[in-house]
Parts: structure tokens; sequence; C-alpha cells
């Protein structure tokens, strides 16, 4: 014969599953603010890529038009650093060093006047 006395039902219910996501919300949303974003060397990186990208437009712009072009650049910089890149119809460019600047890093960039290319400086 079956009894009618049968304890407590095992499962789980609806206010508990509730509690533990809210758990996890919580907790998820504080390790996902809490993580830093990129390094001032990765943006230094990313910037440095930008601008050799833009100096080669701007050559290009001069040389399909026929004018000078100058493409004038934005910060950070070193101290003594050009902030101005100016190309010629012909391709070549008026010589200039540019330094960019992060909080730990600096990355050289040489602009040659006869190519008109900008490439990274090497050096120590």
């Amino acid at each position: 014969m079956l009894s009618s006395d049968m304890g407590p039902k095992a499962g789980i219910s609806l206010t508990e599953v509730l509690v533990v996501l809210a758990i996890l919300s919580l907790t998820l949303a504080v390790f996902a603010t809490s993580r830093p974003g990129p390094s001032d060397g990765l943006k230094l990186q990313a910037r440095t890529s930008d601008l050799v990208a833009q100096a080669s437009q701007t050559r290009n712009a001069a040389v399909q038009t026929g004018r000078q072009q100058t493409l004038d650049l934005e910060g950070p910089f070193c101290a003594d650093s050009d902030k101005a890149l100016i190309f010629f119809a012909n391709g070549t460019a008026q010589e200039a060093t540019i330094c960019l600047a992060a909080t730990d890093q600096e990355i050289g960039l040489y602009l040659d006047p006869v190519t008109g290319q900008l490439a990274l400086m090497e050096g120590p």
C-alpha cells in the first residue's frame, strides 16, 4: 500500500532559479566593466598604421590632382616633431620626421622626400 506522506518534493523553485540568474548577471557585469581597454602601446601602433595610410592617400591625391597637398597631423607627439606632411604633385614630399608618443612608448616615422613614402624609422 502507498503512503500519503511522501515528504518534501525534489526540484528547484522558480525563486531559486531567479536568485542564481541575478547573481550570475551581477558577476558578469562586474567583470565585463572592469576589463581594461587597449593598452597605450596598441593604440599607438594603430595610430601609426592609420597615419601611414593617410600619408599614402594624401600623396596619391597630390599626384592625381596635380596640386600640392598637406596632411595636418594630430598628436600626441614627442618634442620637436613635425606636425604636418607636405606632398608635391610629382609624388615627392617635404622631408619630415614625426615622433608619436604614448605613456611608455615612442614611434618614429620618416617622410622620404624623394619617394614621398612615410615609413618607420630604423634605430636603437
